[in-house]
């Protein structure tokens, strides 16, 4: 029985790893890199929201101040932060 664990333990420590480096890959492509890049994303969410009128009025409250935030972070350089308040953002608007 300790040898099947022995043959298991890499499979699943393997699986572990492949899934954790996925989930930084997919992170650090949706981060904007410069200023540029933030304006463009912001847009972008202002377009998909405009895109879907079927959010309520406290969630596109909650939208807008969160756009406006993302905003603030953009001007002040601090892009991992914007990034993750438009992947915010981008989520309450997304439609399947």
């Amino acid at each position: 029985m300790s040898k099947n664990m022995f043959a298991l333990a890499p499979l699943v420590l393997g699986g572990f790893l492949l899934s954790q480096a996925h989930d930084v890959a997919a992170q650090s492509v949706n981060t904007p890199a410069n200023a540029k890049e933030c304006s463009q994303a912001v847009a972008d969410a202002k377009e998909a929201r405009a895109n879907e009128p079927e959010l309520g009025p406290k969630a596109a409250k909650a939208f807008d101040e969160i756009i406006a935030l993302a905003e603030k972070r953009c001007a002040q350089k601090e892009f991992v932060f914007a990034g993750d308040l438009l992947t915010l953002a981008r989520g309450m608007v997304a439609s399947e």
